[in-house]
């Protein structure tokens, strides 16, 4: 009957799992807000409305605040997202990630903390630990048919609404301290990393189920090496900030500025029956990490000279 398929047209749109991220992280004492619109350049250089799936804002807390900038990718049954590992300095190294010898694996790169750095210890690390780090992926069938890389299309919305995302919201000036932003993808495909000792191509073509060559993972760190459409994209938003700015050459501002030019480094996938335990696991680590709110004191300023231009009538910026 026509009516039989209803229900997998309804979880295609996307809808469901939107809704059960919400209801997981509302769990976890986390507040939600969906499908807010942002703009942004396209691909052929066209102002257009993009929309973020779900932003996640944690409990209130002396230990600082973390914000979930979310993407939601529904798959049916039949497909599942494979990954490759991400174990040694050489899989970063492959793709130039070391070339300015920058770690990559220290807290500071997970989380982008906005306007100024909030971590006392940004060279800490600590957080890559909870889960395991893969990089590349792409989207598999049970039939073996080769599929659209759902995986790809997801990290580009991720990478692509990040730092629109973080200049509208943090750089702004509108809260009275830092917070820190992490990405997330969650999705109902299932996750498999390929295991680091598989050396053959026939090891991997005789197998007649992921699961033996692949690790199924509940969540895991996914390794984003930045295009340079994507650094380009990012340097023309921060350029374009600063014109409008007036406090972007503050040194503190000026350097997060700077680190989130070639962000985000690390988005956390996660599948969606694993996203409260996960956020949770991710949200404890955070708080016990040493906050620096020494940046208060010239959030503090800003605000008392934007009332003064404003009382003057010279405008604020």
């Amino acid at each position: 009957m026509p009516g039989q398929k209803w229900g997998e047209s309804f979880l295609k749109s996307g809808l469901p799992l939107e809704h059960l991220t919400v209801i997981a992280l509302k769990s976890i004492g986390w507040t939600c807000e969906l499908h807010s619109e942002y703009r942004r350049v396209n691909r052929e250089g066209e102002l257009k409305w993009f929309e973020r799936d779900v932003i996640a804002y944690s409990p209130e807390s002396d230990h600082g605040d973390l914000q979930l900038l979310m993407e939601c990718k529904y798959h049916d049954e039949s497909r599942f997202w494979f990954f490759l590992p991400c174990e040694t300095e050489d899989h970063l190294a492959q793709y130039g990630a070391l070339s300015a010898g920058e770690n990559l694996y220290v807290d500071s790169t997970v989380l982008h903390s906005a306007p100024y750095e909030l971590l006392a210890k940004p060279a800490t690390e600590t957080l890559l630990p909870l889960a395991p780090k893969c990089v590349w992926g792409v989207t598999v069938s049970q039939d073996g048919t080769r599929q659209p890389n759902a995986v790809e299309d997801a990290i580009k919305q991720v990478g692509f609404g990040f730092v629109p995302f973080c200049l509208e919201n943090f750089y702004g000036f509108h809260r009275s301290r830092a917070v820190c932003v992490l990405p997330v993808i969650a999705t109902s495909a299932r996750l498999f990393r390929l295991r680091p000792e598989i050396d053959t191509l026939d090891r991997v073509r005789v197998a007649s189920a992921p699961n033996e060559v692949a690790d199924e993972v509940s969540w895991l760190w996914y390794y984003h090496a930045p295009t340079g459409e994507l650094l380009d994209y990012n340097m023309a938003e921060i350029d374009f900030y600063k014109k409008g700015n007036r406090y972007a050459q503050r040194k503190i501002i000026a350097k997060q500025l700077l680190a989130l030019w070639s962000s985000p480094h690390w988005i956390a996938v996660v599948n969606i029956a694993a996203l409260a335990v996960a956020v949770d696991v991710i949200y404890r680590q955070f708080s016990t990490l040493s906050k620096d709110f020494s940046g208060d004191q010239l959030i503090a300023k800003i605000w008392k000279d934007r009332r003064r231009r404003r009382t003057s009538g010279r405008g604020v910026r």
